[in-house]
């Protein structure tokens, strides 16, 4: 993996419980700021509003720090709210 570039996977449904444990380790993932985070979601079937908003959330914040986050093979409906809506 090159340098400054981070890749997570998320494998299932993407609920509440499981979106606040992902926003909290995007938040305090080992100190590291890496300037590209990747987000496979390829296993992702169903997402709901708590998770979408966690990931608009966590987008925006990476986009602050003048840094990306990339949805990759994830709905693309879902991912084109989650990425297009201003900060």
């Amino acid at each position: 993996m090159a340098r400054g570039v981070s890749v997570y996977e998320i494998d299932g449904p993407f609920f509440f419980g499981i979106a606040t444990k992902f926003d909290e380790m995007m938040r305090t993932t080992l100190g590291s700021k890496p300037t590209v985070r990747i987000i496979r979601m390829r296993k992702v079937a169903f997402i709901d509003a708590t998770a979408l908003h966690n990931l608009e959330t966590a987008h925006h914040t990476r986009r602050r720090a003048r840094a990306s986050t990339w949805c990759c093979r994830a709905c693309a409906a879902m991912c084109a709210r989650a990425l297009s809506t201003p900060a």
